[in-house]
């Protein structure tokens, strides 16, 4: 997403953030002591960003959890499974746009783990929740739990690998 895109977004006028940049500096009486007080925020920033992509992936495998509860539930016939679709798309909308400011490996490692799951649990949310499905989800239940752990774990090393090898480009072309 492009800066006029966020701003058209957030009815933003796109010189608004250059103006009280301006303003503040003439306030302050220096651009260097504004320069030095943003890097302060973006250290902070960091601290933030990190708690909310903690929380958010915290929340992300309550709700796995839940939704595993409930197709199990469906699957014998003992209830309905629930609408948690937006929800996992919330989440991972918000895991996403946090992700690219995180640079704590681990962090990074545990969302390439939670996110696959969560697709693959979006997924068999939609497939439960169409009439006529059981048999249908019967057959990925068989398709074998093993291989399908598996193969999210792979995808999740190699998600985690890239975002890595992303952030490493980035700091040496910024260095």
């Amino acid at each position: 997403m492009d800066y006029r895109r966020i701003c058209s977004s957030e009815r933003v006028r796109p010189n608004e953030l250059l103006e009280l940049f301006i303003r503040d500096a003439v306030v302050s009486g220096s651009v260097k002591a504004l320069i030095d007080r943003g890097s302060t925020v973006s250290g902070s920033q960091a601290v933030a960003d990190k708690v909310r992509l903690e929380r958010a992936l915290g929340d992300m495998e309550r709700l796995m959890e839940t939704c595993y509860r409930e197709l199990e539930l469906w699957y014998e016939d003992k209830g309905e499974p629930s609408d948690h679709v937006e929800e996992v798309d919330r989440l991972t909308n918000q895991i996403l746009a946090i992700l690219p400011r995180i640079s704590d490996p681990h962090m990074i490692e545990m969302a390439g783990l939670v996110l696959p799951r969560a697709a693959v649990y979006r997924n068999r949310i939609l497939l439960a929740m169409t009439p006529g499905s059981k048999a249908e989800f019967e057959r990925v239940l068989n398709y074998g739990k093993v291989e399908v752990d598996k193969v999210d774990a792979e995808d999740a090393r190699t998600l985690a690998l890239e975002i890595a090898a992303d952030k490493a480009k980035g700091q040496t072309v910024t260095e």
